[in-house]
């Protein structure tokens, strides 16, 4: 009877055993996962043109140099930006949206303006928030500024005058201005 007792003590034992380390691969496993969800959601927000960015590092780095752009006979937009800059992030989508439409008759140079390789051309341009489009006539001429969380109808329409070489129907246009 003592025998029995203790085969089935030990028996009862090793069942424990057994079960604390299925448990334990569970939660080891169910951790693990859950790490690798995290990394991966954090990867897929932060590399993907999803995130607005990794879209607008993108647009400047495949954007043609300044010199490029003000010697080639297009009319060409200077967009900077800043990645702390929420309207940049949220215009983003639709610039590139722009871009694309516009592409081969405009030049896009888009530039973080907190870039010190730009400090002339903040100069020159006169940046002094973001966003800021400074757009240039074939001629590499200035012949607007648009500042702020411009609506995007402006710069398109912006945008079709220079291209047909007629006059801009925004000049100027500074968002911070608008009366309220």
């Amino acid at each position: 009877d003592v025998e029995q007792k203790k085969k089935r003590f030990e028996l009862d034992v090793e069942r424990v055993a057994v079960e604390g380390r299925v448990e334990l691969r569970q939660k080891l496993a169910k951790a693990l996962f859950g790490v690798f969800l995290g990394v991966a959601f954090y990867l897929g927000e932060k590399y993907t043109f999803g995130n607005p960015i990794t879209l607008l590092h993108g647009m400047e780095q495949l954007s043609p140099t300044y010199e490029v752009a003000v010697s080639n006979a297009k009319p060409t937009v200077l967009e900077f930006y800043a990645d702390w800059c929420e309207s940049c992030k949220k215009m983003a989508p639709k610039v590139s949206k722009l871009e694309t439409e516009f592409a081969g008759s405009v030049n896009f140079v888009v530039m973080n303006g907190e870039n010190p390789d730009y400090r002339e051309l903040l100069q020159k341009y006169r940046v002094d928030g973001v966003p800021h489009f400074a757009l240039l006539g074939a001629d590499g001429k200035l012949q607007t500024t648009l500042i702020g969380k411009i609506p995007m109808s402006v710069l398109e329409d912006d945008l079709n005058a220079l291209v047909n070489g007629e006059e801009l129907p925004y000049i100027g246009f500074d968002i911070e201005e608008l009366p309220y």
